[in-house]
This record gives structure tokens, C-alpha cells and sequence, in this order.
């Protein structure tokens, strides 16, 4: 990675992903359940794809509909909501992100995110 800022940690859950499926699921709409995961798989790699060539990041896992990513660039927040406005145009659904300086703090601004109504970025800067 480039040694220019920091590492940032960059932590991407889609929003309620599980029940769009279990509900499909409930009401024996099986092929609509595989849409979803298809869609939600698609936006998944392309968000990773999207992660390591505007900000070097590397990605640490993308699987379900989470992606954990590191890098020492700059986080520009346009980008991050474009690629949030990109994943909802593929998936059909919302995603929340957490920012931070650590693994952990990523995450904590991840369950911030999703505690104040999912669909937004949440950055931290600290593990206080």
C-alpha cells in the first residue's frame, strides 16, 4: 500500500439483505431469493473492485453482503457515496459503511450506521 495518510479501514454492509431473502424465501419465492443474492453478489465485487482502484485499498474479505477493506489513501466521502448510490443501482439495496482508523473502530462506525437508520457513512477517527 502507498504510505500517504493513515490506514483507513472501510467496513460495507448492505441493509437488511437477510430478510429481503428470508422473506422471499417464507413466501415460496425461491427464484426471487436467488435474484437478491445474485444482484447483492454482483454489487459486492464490484464495491471491492471499486475500493482497490480508486483507493488502493486491499480488500481483507468481501463475502455476503460485506466488504472489509484497508488502505493508506486518502477516503474522498463523494466516492464512497457514489459507490454507495452504485451498489443500490445494481442491488436494489441500501448499504451502510463504517470509517475508521482500525478494524474494530470500522466496525463500531458500522453499528452506528446501521443503529441510525442504515443507509448511510459513519466515520470514526479514534478507538476511544
Amino acid at each position: 500500500m502507498i504510505d500517504s495518510a493513515p490506514s483507513q479501514y472501510l467496513y460495507f454492509d448492505g441493509d437488511d439483505v437477510g430478510a429481503a431473502i428470508e422473506l422471499r424465501l417464507l413466501e415460496e419465492d425461491v427464484p426471487g431469493a436467488h435474484l437478491v443474492s445474485t444482484r447483492v453478489s454482483d454489487g459486492i465485487e464490484g464495491l471491492a473492485a471499486e475500493l482497490r482502484q480508486s483507493f488502493g485499498a486491499e480488500i481483507i474479505f468481501a463475502a455476503g453482503d460485506e466488504v472489509l477493506a484497508v488502505t493508506n489513501s486518502l477516503v474522498d466521502p463523494i466516492l464512497v457515496q457514489r459507490f454507495r448510490a452504485k451498489f443500490e443501482r445494481v442491488t436494489g439495496r441500501t448499504v451502510s459503511c463504517g470509517i475508521g482508523t482500525s478494524a474494530a473502530d470500522a466496525t463500531r462506525q458500522l453499528h452506528l450506521a446501521k443503529l441510525h437508520g442504515k443507509n448511510q457513512t459513519r466515520r470514526g477517527g479514534n478507538d476511544a
